[in-house]
């Protein structure tokens, strides 16, 4: 029977405390049951195992994530699709919409797997400098700068302006300091 007050949510909050801790690397169901205070046995009444306990995390991480984007981006989401309806609020739609999810896929991915990685082991707070980093790229949103020549549904424009076979940096607007 399992331990009263221990449920699937006890569990990951004492997961994620003991990632906090320790680093993700170094997260064990035997280091987790040891903080529980529960042998490990007991432990399996609430996790499917290790990979169950890891899918957990990275499911609670995604979901505050995606309430910290909402809470960086209050009033300008409209839609149910959260990416979509956040750049749309910026005015970035089709190729531009592409361009600016890469972006924040590209930091947003780097963060998660530096601090998953145990790369961010300063004394800073790592809350703050993800904080900061959400901040960050909301104003990157703002200052945008949409190409007038660059048709937002039709394809991609070219990578590659002097036809070398080598992606340059021609056909790619800067970003606005006026904005």
């Amino acid at each position: 029977m399992p331990r009263a007050g221990l449920g699937a949510g006890a569990v990951l909050d004492a997961a994620t405390r003991l990632v906090d801790a320790v680093g993700y690397d170094r997260l064990t169901l035997a280091g987790l049951a040891s903080r529980l205070g529960v042998a490990l046995p007991s432990l399996y009444k609430h996790v499917a195992g290790l990979p169950a306990l890891r899918t957990g995390l990275a499911t609670r991480a995604l979901g505050e994530l995606a309430e910290r984007i909402g809470q960086a981006t209050m009033g300008r989401s409209r839609g149910s699709a959260v990416v979509d309806a956040v750049l749309a609020g910026y005015g970035l739609r089709g190729v531009h919409a592409i361009d600016a999810t890469r972006t924040l896929r590209a930091a947003l991915h780097g963060f998660v797997t530096l601090e998953a990685a145990g790369g961010f082991a300063l004394a800073a707070d790592v809350g703050t400098s993800f904080d900061r980093m959400v901040v960050a790229l909301a104003s990157t949103l703002e200052r945008w700068v949409v190409s007038p020549s660059v048709d937002p549904s039709g394809p991609a424009p070219s990578r590659d302006p002097a036809g070398t076979g080598y992606p340059g940096r021609g056909s790619t607007p800067p970003l606005d300091p006026r904005r």
